[in-house]
């Protein structure tokens, strides 16, 4: 089991990203603070796919409400991009559209790996 946290800042946006790498799956922890005081703050669960992370991110709200919504991260260039697709929902789960590819190239925020314990 390995551990790796990562940080991700656009502008005045901050992405906080911890990794549990186990044997069969990923598991971690994923906040994002926006600017005016919005914050997102859940779990991930997913899988690597070669140098792909799939994951179920589920969350709260700023105003405590619970979502769930995919995440897909990239690795590149030593760190990880947030990918941005297309989302479909079926039976009350939302998933990328299986029709259109993930683009990591228009992804926002590029998480550099960072001590866990300075994040």
């Amino acid at each position: 089991m390995t551990k790796v946290c990562y940080v991700a800042v656009d502008k005045s946006d901050t992405v906080l990203l911890t990794i549990i790498n186990k044997t069969n799956s990923i598991e971690g922890n994923l906040t994002f603070h926006y600017t005016k005081g919005i914050t997102y703050k859940g779990t991930l669960k997913g899988l690597m796919h070669g140098d792909t992370l799939l994951a179920d991110y589920n969350f709260t709200t700023g105003d405590g409400k619970w979502r769930r919504n995919p995440v897909a991260l990239l690795k590149r260039n030593g760190g990880l991009i947030l990918g941005v697709g297309i989302i479909e929902t079926a039976w009350g789960r939302n998933y990328f559209s299986k029709t259109q590819p993930i683009d990591y190239d228009k992804g926002r925020f590029i998480f550099k790996d960072v001590n866990c314990e300075l994040k």
